[in-house]
Formats: C-alpha cells, sequence, structure tokens
C-alpha cells in the first residue's frame, strides 16, 4: 500500500506508533498489544535493501536491521511523490523524509540519507 498524507497527519500518526500522547484514546483505536503484534517479523524479504543488513516484512511493516538497530518502516510511492517513514516504538525514536523526483537515483540517495540519519543521530542514541 502507498504512504501518502501530510506531514502534519504522518507526524499524528508516528506520534500514535510510539505511544506519545493519550494513551487512553490510543487504546480505543487500536490496542498497544494489536500493534506490537503487527510488529512480529513474519517473512524475510528476499530483496536487498540499501543500508540494512537484513528485513523482515511484518503484517504492516518491514523491519530492518540496521546497525543493530531494529527498525520498523513504510513507504509509498504516488505519482513522482516518495514517502518513507522508520520508527523505533521502543527507543521513541523515528523520521519521515518526502521528496517528489522520478530519477533513478532516487533508491540510493534515499539509502544514503537513510545510513547518515541512522549512523549519525539514531545510532548515538540508540546505544545509551
Amino acid at each position: 500500500g502507498g504512504l501518502s498524507s501530510s506531514f502534519a497527519d504522518m507526524t499524528k500518526y508516528v506520534r500514535f506508533l510510539l505511544g506519545i500522547g493519550d494513551q487512553q484514546r490510543y487504546e480505543q483505536i487500536l490496542k498497544r498489544s494489536s500493534l506490537e503484534e503487527m510488529l512480529v517479523p513474519q517473512l524475510v524479504a528476499e530483496e536487498e535493501v540499501i543500508g540494512a543488513d537484513k528485513e523482515w516484512q511484518a503484517i504492516t511493516f518491514f523491519m530492518e536491521d540496521i546497525m543493530g538497530m531494529k527498525i520498523y518502516g513504510h513507504s509509498g510511492w504516488q505519482n513522482g511523490f516518495n514517502t518513507h517513514l522508520y520508527f523505533d516504538p521502543v527507543h521513541d525514536m523515528a523520521y519521515l523524509i518526502a521528496y517528489n523526483s522520478t530519477s533513478r537515483k532516487n533508491g540510493q540517495v534515499d539509502g544514503d540519507i537513510k545510513l547518515h540519519l541512522f549512523k549519525n543521530f539514531f545510532l548515538p542514541l540508540w546505544k545509551n
């Protein structure tokens, strides 16, 4: 499925996924236990993913092993716009990225940005 929404709405979604905010209201929308079940890896992904040592597919998200960190994500593409969401519910970290280019180099650029962010921002926080 595609991932197409405004950054304001995506920020709300990320806060929901991380459990930041109104827990009682969140439980009415989707029980945390159900969300945790949706994050359990089901299949090993066969395609090579830039920056990931290994990738699995869960029920709703992909889980990537990036430099020893277990990161969940989802992406989408529509009419030349690409959006990616990555999050770590254990350490309350996430990032969103969107760009509007159909260049063949998009995958490499996206992978380079992802690696830079994980290496320089996520990993130091993840180790603490």
